[in-house]
């Protein structure tokens, strides 16, 4: 908290700025701009704690060194086989357990992230700007709602 005498100067410097039109104007987006960003930022969280917990599955099986030379041979450890295998491994103590833990919170989190995906889907349909964007190769319909997004940051634009 400022002291009185700073916030009188402080005031003052502020009234001096806008009577010399030196203040910015401030821009906040639109409710639905914000409830779209919202929505990607809960998407790339779930991301993040999905690595998380890949990662960590793959740090359990890593204590155990018999059982990487028993993996299937594919391509992503988490597709349906993959899976599969994991959910059958039977590991020693409480590592059993806690894989079986990480497993089921993979499963929600790749729910949520799906459930996401729909709702980027369909803030992204009947955008034209994210039609034009998604023929760049290299930006896909999760990449190009955000740009789009992004791009509504600015007050310039008109949308």
């Amino acid at each position: 908290m400022l002291k009185p005498e700073l916030r009188q100067i402080s005031a003052d410097i502020l009234a001096d700025l806008l009577r010399s039109n030196l203040l910015p104007e401030a821009y906040v987006p639109s409710e639905e701009t914000r409830e779209a960003k919202s929505i990607l930022r809960q998407r790339m969280f779930f991301v993040r704690v999905q690595t998380m917990v890949k990662n960590r599955i793959y740090a359990i099986v890593e204590r155990h060194p018999e059982i990487p030379s028993q993996a299937p041979d594919v391509s992503d450890s988490f597709a349906a086989s993959g899976m599969e295998w994991l959910k059958g491994l039977e590991l020693p103590g409480q590592d059993g357990r806690i894989l079986l833990s990480e497993l089921e919170l993979l499963e929600v989190l790749k729910g949520k992230i799906s459930q996401s995906n729909d709702i980027v889907k369909e803030i992204a349909r009947g955008d034209r700007r994210v039609k034009l964007l998604r023929s760049i190769p290299g930006i896909g319909s999760l990449f190009s709602v955000f740009i789009c997004l992004w791009w509504q940051s600015f007050p310039w634009e008109d949308n």
